[in-house]
């Protein structure tokens, strides 16, 4: 035994640290990720390539945790808008500060910032047509019918209609 905790080492394994250290001086185990809200939540056996396109009851799509279970609604206009208002609000900011002088990224942020809250806003309630239903699958690497998340690298979704 190691002599820390009793137990025999396991020689096969790759020298990973562990996924929890034992304090010896309280006899319980203290978890390394228990400061972050997402590490708390249970590991996902590996999914059947048969249920791979089902979506995600537990907000996992891959190993990725997406917080989404289930079908969920998405605008597609409010997120276009938001990302285009951003852009060009950050090239308005960008030209302020040249003009007034500062910090680009200061001006770039805030302008980026306000130009993407508005235009989001304005879709939102001027285009609701433009909803559909979503939601995030168990597998992506083995779905074929899922599309690349670019909110969650690694995640995938699909349609729910």
């Amino acid at each position: 035994t190691c002599g820390r905790c009793g137990r025999r080492p396991s020689f096969g394994t790759p020298s990973s640290p562990p996924e929890y250290e034992y304090d010896e001086r309280e006899g319980r185990r203290n978890d390394r990720e228990s400061e972050n809200p997402r590490s708390r939540r249970p590991r996902r056996a590996p999914v059947d390539p048969r249920n791979s396109c089902e979506c995600t009851e537990d907000g996992f799509s891959g190993s990725t945790d997406t917080e989404q279970a289930g079908c969920f609604q998405v605008n597609y206009a409010e997120r276009y808008f938001a990302d285009a208002g951003g852009r060009a609000g950050r090239r308005v900011g960008e030209t302020v500060s040249q003009y007034f002088g500062g910090d680009s990224s200061q001006y770039s942020n805030f302008f980026g910032g306000l130009w993407s809250n508005f235009a989001s806003s304005w879709a939102r309630s001027n285009m609701q047509g433009s909803a559909a239903r979503i939601c995030y699958v168990k597998d992506p690497s083995t779905c074929s019918v899922s599309r690349p998340s670019s909110q969650f690298p690694g995640a995938g979704w699909r349609s729910c209609e």
